[in-house]
């Protein structure tokens, strides 16, 4: 049966083709790949050089080695990534700057987004820019502080052709360190810019959404498409 190599690179190809071999001896040589030695045993059978394809695939890095010895079939394809788990459940947020992605799958909308928050503000720098934003903007209640969020949303698949999602400050909720909501800050206009926004698949729109927090909560989470029962979505850290 003959044997079959399964490349599925083609910078593989490039790269294989590129290394050296030097003699040391009528039947010593050495490997050279990317100008560096590669200790391995390289043969020479009927005036061709043979080097093991493993010891190749381990010194690039990035690539699988599987040999199946009942069809023997050496296959090389590149590595898979392990999918982050990263702002996925209440327990591991997302920092800030730090992108985490989502499919939302219910009776209203079908799509899927990835969402980073950017930047967060709160206390008197918050309350300064929501009065420069409005100045009918009242003061938060008493025990509580203005927190200002700064959210980036990218859409980037829709289950219908050319449908907007809508994305809103009242599509995020801001949850206490200790697990209960907090309300959105509906009536208080936003600084620009604002995050709401209609978007079709591949459009983006980064703004700032408002909330308010208790002084003395000193590490709230901002949550994102959660299911009914609070399980679910992505979560995200303002801090």
């Amino acid at each position: 049966m003959k044997k079959k190599i399964f490349i599925i690179s083609t910078v593989m190809l490039l790269i294989l083709a590129s290394f050296t071999l030097g003699s040391y001896a009528a039947t010593k040589y050495t490997l050279k790949l990317d100008g560096k030695v590669v200790k391995t045993d390289v043969r020479e059978i009927n005036g061709t050089l043979y080097a093991p394809i493993k010891t190749i695939t381990d010194f690039i890095g990035g690539l699988d080695y599987n040999y199946d010895k009942k069809t023997e079939t050496i296959a090389i394809t590149p590595k898979t990534a392990p999918k982050s788990n990263i702002g996925l459940a209440r327990s591991n947020p997302a920092p800030l700057k730090t992108k985490a992605s989502i499919s939302i799958d219910n009776i209203i909308e079908k799509y899927s987004a990835t969402i980073s928050v950017d930047e967060a503000i709160r206390g008197e720098e918050a309350w300064k820019l929501i009065q420069e934003a409005n100045q009918f903007n009242s003061e938060a209640v008493s025990g509580f502080e203005y927190l200002l969020a700064k959210i980036s949303v990218t859409v980037t698949k829709t289950a219908k052709t050319d449908a907007q999602i809508s994305i809103s400050g009242g599509s995020f909720t801001l949850v206490s360190t200790t697990g209960k909501d907090y309300g959105y800050a509906a009536f208080a206009v936003s600084p620009d810019p604002k995050l709401d926004s209609n978007l079709y698949t591949g459009a983006s729109n980064t703004g700032w959404a408002v909330f308010q927090v208790q002084k003395d909560d000193s590490a709230p989470l901002l949550a994102f498409g959660r299911k009914y029962d609070g399980t679910g979505g992505i979560w995200f850290k303002v801090k």
